[in-house]
């Protein structure tokens, strides 16, 4: 599946922001946007490159694959993408 560099920024943010707003904790929220940096400080070529790795191919739907109840996933996603 192609996906251009300004959709798969702009997914990554949108679930970026959803990892956020639902982190249940203080430590988890600076845990996922310690990864966000990570994965944000590569680029936007890099991110789009690796949508399907990071998952950014697609924003999930509130009733569908939600983030907040995938937050391990993303999260362990992006830092296996952040690894290679």
């Amino acid at each position: 599946m192609n996906i251009t560099t300004e959709q798969a920024t702009a997914n990554f943010e949108e679930i970026s922001r959803q990892l956020m707003a639902s982190a249940p904790t203080e430590k988890a929220a600076a845990f996922a946007d310690k990864i966000i940096r990570g994965v944000r400080a590569k680029g936007a070529e890099w991110i789009a490159a690796r949508a399907f790795d990071l998952q950014v191919n697609f924003v999930p739907g509130h009733e569908m694959f939600p983030v907040a109840d995938n937050r391990t996933y993303y999260i362990s996603r992006w830092q296996m993408a952040l690894l290679k």
